[in-house]
């Protein structure tokens, strides 16, 4: 029989994949308002502007939101591991862990600000816009399908949606394998969430020299900064 110490630490995992879930979900939702805009709205002068700023805004909280959540679900698994007498250096495969390290520097970034003095702050510093193309030709009319961030770590750029989903795979199967708690509930919602995109066309684009130029040079910036 689980001690109270047990019951509530699986309690806490299970609340913090809820959390999960739920901005997920949530970032899905309002992937979907996107389609009201289109390439012309990009345009400061446009009247829908503001409200694409804004649609942009929401759905990047959502995932600041979401990793920061996967971040901090380390801890509710750490106590489960240390009431439960489990050994926790078997989380080390979620420390070395690189997308974990991306989630974390990031959260911190976002919390404590720029670190400086020759240590890493990741940074959302760009975000690329996707389209649904009407014709062969792109058109200023093409309706936004999504946004996709990119996490600026170490002058490496790597989408904030990948890093996301990275994520939830592995502790998906970190705690499916190592723990008791249930995970199909959490599973499921994602699940359904992944289901909505399946069947969509998949485009890959390189970045810009410029870009990623650009990139190494503010990592760089910032690491050498006195804060």
């Amino acid at each position: 029989m689980a001690t109270k110490a047990q019951e509530i630490t699986s309690n806490e995992i299970g609340d913090r994949l809820n959390k999960i879930a739920f901005h997920f979900e949530e970032r899905d939702k309002f992937r979907a308002d996107l389609t009201q805009f289109s390439g012309s709205d990009c345009d400061p002068t446009a009247s829908n502007h503001g409200e694409l700023e804004r649609a942009i805004v929401r759905i990047q909280s959502e995932e600041l939101n979401i990793l920061s959540e996967l971040f901090h679900l380390h801890d509710n698994v750490t106590k489960y591991f240390q009431v439960h007498g489990l050994k926790t250096s078997e989380l080390g495969v979620i420390d070395n862990f690189k997308p974990y390290r991306v989630a974390a520097n990031y959260v911190n970034t976002q919390k404590h600000g720029t670190r400086g003095r020759n240590q890493t702050s990741a940074k959302l510093d760009y975000h690329a816009l996707v389209y649904e193309r009407a014709t062969a030709v792109p058109s200023p009319a093409d309706k936004l399908l999504d946004v996709r961030s990119l996490i600026n770590f170490e002058g490496k750029l790597l989408e904030s949606a990948d890093v996301i989903e990275c994520l939830i795979r592995i502790w998906e199967m970190f705690l499916r394998h190592h723990t008791e708690v249930d995970v199909a509930p959490f599973v499921s919602r994602i699940g359904a969430v992944l289901a909505r995109r399946q069947g969509g066309s998949v485009y890959s684009a390189r970045l810009p020299d410029g870009v990623i130029a650009d990139a190494k040079a503010r990592a760089i910036e910032r690491k050498h900064v006195h804060i």
